[in-house]
């Protein structure tokens, strides 16, 4: 999964030939581009529902790793919801007032 992964998130990957493709097919509608990308995933073989997990572990780790080391903060989800979904946040218990 990681050479997927990387390929899909980091263009410095991809080789000159398929910068060039990718470049040329965002230049198409948006129609035809999300035809273009179910053909091209449906071109490769599915991630297993074993290594999805195993890359969220991983994940996890390398955020709490981070939070450990100082490098990051938590940030609350009062703090953090309005930026994610626009919206304020409304805890349960609001709900239930």
């Amino acid at each position: 999964m990681g050479a997927r992964a990387t390929f899909a998130t980091e263009n410095k990957t991809m080789d000159t030939s398929a910068q060039h493709l990718l470049a040329e097919a965002l230049k198409l509608p948006a129609d035809t581009r999300e035809d273009l990308a179910v053909r091209l995933m449906g071109s490769v073989e599915p991630t297993s529902a074993g290594e999805i997990k195993q890359a969220w572990v991983e994940e996890i780790d390398h955020r709490m790793a981070k939070l450990e080391s100082g490098e990051s903060t938590a940030v609350s989800i009062e703090d953090a919801w309005p930026k994610v979904a626009g919206k304020p946040w409304r805890s349960q218990s609001s709900d239930n007032a």
